[in-house]
């Protein structure tokens, strides 16, 4: 037995006798409805009820493992919660929650990987108000609706309620609004055409007009930005744009459109296009008739597709299809070529509906009732898509229209018709397969697609909702079994694990892909990309062969270099050449039964990373230590603009820092780390400057230009700074920098320079250094930035504080004068002494002149 697994069938009728099954299969009840199907063998399995009625039979496809698993139940501890900390923005904007699962226990559970949103609750009705529900027209299909980037979070229309949950129709609560200012209407309940969830608020359509219902359950007529009258249409963002690394511009989620106007926005909406605009991007006359029958977002998050309906450039009398772009991160416009080539009244006639599906280059999907047109890649592939019979679903069905196209993440295509009849294919590929009937014909029912890729099928039983998984690869696998339909290789994986990545200046990184396919099938792994220009791209391929099987390993290369050095127009060539790149590995070949990767597509950012910065390392054997400093002065002899008194400047401790306390006759060279957030890149080797934030000038380099080698006068700050106005805080950083700088070891013809001043550019790997006043001590407070164009995109800049000890203060000089003073006195004073005693002693001698002829004569 194949690790216990139980299938359970179930046959809805009451025509029914047994079931049949495989010998090596058993039924626990084989003559009821409701049974238990075991088997011991894996493969496909053919099960079928023996009924009165023509039934077609199922092919079970029943796995084998190396695993087999045993489950025991546990009581789980009451106390077993995560806790997270919100803002009150966080708290506003409805937060998501990537939980990460790994191969460890949690508490004694597998934690799978996934999203959680955190919502609030709903407040309660005020006293005496009045609700009232909200309802599509009597006998409308069920029409579903899902948060673009919360796909737990879903509505749900019907022509007997609205109903809105928050985990995947697990629980569903009614939607009731509280009137207003609006009049109630007679029949109960608002008439609704369509309904969109943008964070926690909700929009209506309801007689060509939009309403709104925010948390305080108050339905409200949006006026202020939106037409009072006319909308055609509400479409939401399918897919959760927060993966696409664009920071500077928020894009719309909701399109809003009437007969010749488009609207986007989020909370608040804009007017991007109206008939006049529409007409000029395809060059139509004006007296040309312009209508919009459908809107869509793209194929990548910047990217909304505008259906246009309009007559010929030449006859006015007949009417075609266009499809246009809008990019929203680049602003512009631009028309595709889906549709270009279709005659007028070629297609047939609408209502039409659009989606894109998500790729790096345009592909979508358009129908209306009856037919399903698609365009792969910027419509290098395109036409119609269909059955072996026909290519008009509406005849293939039985008379019945298209109610519902699911596209997934895999590229699993699945078009419901209103009459319950499924069909499937995939993305890129032109037949559809009709997967077997799952629901009776007169049976209300919609697909739901859930937040983890599993398809539900919403039912209608009376007056509730019944909710049940729709298993898509068992019916998928069942319903081609016999057919030409087989996948073109056993396996494909790759390494783009997320959905975006970051790449600066100077950069590369490398990923891996890996098809596995039976010989001569001559399949590939196909590469393409939106502005792949601003990337250099390659590859390389490894092919092995082995007992009839290929396998193709792909590494792709991707890096970025280029030289901005010699740039005339620095700004603008670097935004010319940093955006976003968006990179789709596939097979080139694929098929209705294969397995895709949910992730083909990344974002890869060429550009600032968002965390990117640097930081000042502190020196060798200096320690923090956070003193009792709230100012300091400098004296304002010192200052660029000097001052007669002195400069008092409060010291930030949370900005700054600890100081970093240096001996004023060591020269100090700023060692600057590169960072990701927290995470420590490297070492910046790249030149740099420094300027003092208050002014300071006390301070200098050792190095001239002519000792470091320089060809020509090298840039400094009096330099830069000539057109600039006075030294303040902010000028320094925006007069020099690496949109202007330029190298002194490149020879300019006729131009040398004063080579003799100091050097004020500083490297890790250079001898040039800070050095300070020998004359007194200070606090200097230093702005770093990275002075080489071909380092970063990021503008890296940050401060650091130094102090100053070790020099003799004025202090001491006035104590070493007062004690010169009083050595000279003293001296002074002994000197008039001794005179005083030599004339004493003088006068003596003159006073006895005998005493000393008779001490003469004694001595003869």
């Amino acid at each position: 037995w194949i690790c216990n697994v139980q299938i359970l069938l179930e046959y809805e009728g009451s025509s029914f006798t047994e079931w049949s099954y495989p010998e090596f299969c058993e039924v626990d009840n084989k003559n009821s409805p409701k049974a238990v199907l075991t088997c011991r063998i894996a493969g496909y399995h053919k099960v079928k009820p023996l009924v009165s009625e023509n039934e077609e039979e199922r092919h079970l496809h029943i796995g084998d493992s190396f695993f087999c698993f045993s489950w025991y139940v546990a009581k789980a501890p009451d106390s077993r919660y995560w806790e997270i900390h919100l803002t009150d923005n966080e708290v506003q904007s409805l937060p998501n929650f990537w939980i990460e699962g790994k191969a460890v226990g949690y508490q004694n559970c597998f934690i799978a990987s996934g999203y959680h949103t955190f919502h609030d609750v709903e407040p309660l009705l005020p006293p005496g108000g009045r609700e009232v529900p909200l309802r599509l027209p009597r006998g409308s299909q069920l029409s579903v609706a899902w948060e673009s980037c919360s796909l737990s979070t879903a509505l749900l229309l019907s022509d007997f309620g609205t109903f809105i949950t928050h985990d995947a129709f697990g629980t569903l609560a009614e939607i009731l609004v509280a009137p207003h200012l609006l009049a109630a209407p007679a029949e109960g309940h608002f008439t609704l055409t369509d309904a969109v969830i943008v964070e926690g608020s909700i929009l209506f359509l309801m007689d060509g007009s939009v309403y709104w219902r925010s948390y305080d359950r108050l339905l409200r007529k949006r006026e202020e930005d939106l037409p009072s009258s006319g909308v055609r249409g509400l479409q939401y963002r399918p897919t959760c744009w927060q993966s696409y690394p664009l920071r500077d511009i928020e894009l719309s989620i909701i399109a809003v459109w009437t007969e010749d106007q488009l609207y986007l926005g989020k909370s608040t909406f804009y007017k991007k296009a109206d008939r006049a605009l529409l007409a000029q991007i395809l060059r139509l006359p004006s007296s040309c008739n312009v209508t919009i029958p459908a809107v869509a977002f793209g194929s990548r998050p910047p990217e909304v597709g505008v259906l246009v309906e309009a007559c010929g450039a030449h006859d006015s009398s007949d009417a075609r299809l266009f499809l246009v772009l809008y990019d929203e991160e680049a602003g512009s416009w631009f028309q595709s070529a889906f549709l270009a080539k279709l005659k007028p009244g070629s297609l047939s006639q609408g209502p039409f509906r659009l989606r894109f599906v998500q790729s790096a280059l345009p592909s979508v999907l358009l129908w209306n009732k009856e037919a399903l047109y698609y365009s792969s890649r910027n419509n290098s592939e395109y036409g119609l898509l269909r059955t072996p019979r026909s290519a008009n679903l509406t005849a293939e069905s039985g008379g019945s229209s298209i109610h519902q196209v699911m596209l997934d993440l895999s590229w699993n295509v699945v078009v419901k018709m209103e009459n319950n009849a499924l069909y499937f294919c995939k993305v890129g590929m032109d037949e559809l397969v009709r997967l077997h009937m799952w629901e009776r014909p007169g049976t209300n029912m919609a697909l739901y697609l859930g937040p983890k890729g599993q398809m539900k099928v919403l039912r209608q039983v009376e007056s509730a909702i019944e909710v049940h998984r729709y298993p898509l690869s068992m019916e998928v696998k069942s319903a081609v079994l016999g057919t030409a339909h087989t996948c073109t290789y056993f396996t494909f994986q790759h390494s783009m694990d997320i959905p975006a990545y970051y790449l600066d200046m100077g950069e590369q990184m490398e990923l891996w892909a890996q098809i596995v396919y039976p010989e001569n099938m001559g399949v590939n792994i196909q590469i393409s990309g939106h502005r792949l220009d601003l990337l250099h791209v390659a590859t390389r391929t490894r092919f092995e062969i082995a007992s009839q099987v290929c396998t193709k390993n792909t590494t792709i290369k991707l890096y970025h270099w280029r030289d901005y050095s010699k740039s005339e127009n620095y700004r603008e060539e670097v935004s010319q050449t940093s955006g976003i790149v968006t990179l789709e590995v596939v097979p080139n070949l694929p098929g209705n039964t294969c397995n895709l990767p949910s992730n083909r597509i990344s974002h890869i950012k060429v550009g600032c990373p968002p965390k990117r910065h640097i930081r000042i390392s502190r020196p060798w054997g200096t320690l923090c230590e956070k003193l009792d400093l709230k100012n300091y002065s400098i004296p304002g002899s010192v200052l660029s603009n000097p001052q007669d008194q002195d400069l008092v400047v409060d010291y930030d401790w949370e900005y700054l820092g600890c100081l970093f306390r240096i001996y004023y006759a060591t020269p100090f060279l700023p060692g600057i780390d590169l960072y990701d957030g927290d995470t420590f890149l490297k070492s910046v080797e790249a030149n740099f400057i420094v300027w003092e934030e208050n002014g300071r000038t006390d301070y200098s380099f050792n190095a001239s230009m002519e000792t470091v080698g320089c060809l020509r006068e090298a840039q400094t700050w009096s330099s830069m700074l000539a057109g600039n106005g006075s030294f303040s805080s902010s000028t320094p950083g925006e007069a020099w920098g690496p949109h202007n700088y330029r190298s002194c070891f490149e020879v300019t013809p006729g131009v040398l320079g004063e080579l003799s001043q100091p050097y004020e550019i500083l490297n890790r790997s250079g001898n040039n250094f800070i050095t300070w006043s020998q004359v007194q001590s200070g606090i200097y407070v230093f702005s770093v930035k990275i002075l080489d164009p071909n380092f970063s995109f990021c503008d890296l800049q940050a401060v650091f504080a130094v102090q100053t000890y070790g020099v003799v203060t004025s202090n001491f000089g006035v104590f070493t004068g007062t004690t010169a003073m009083m050595v000279t006195l003293i001296v002074t004073g002994v000197l008039i002494c001794t005179y005083f005693r030599y004339i004493k002693v003088f006068r003596e001698m003159l006073n006895n002149p005998v005493v000393d002829k008779q001490s003469k004569s004694k001595e003869n």
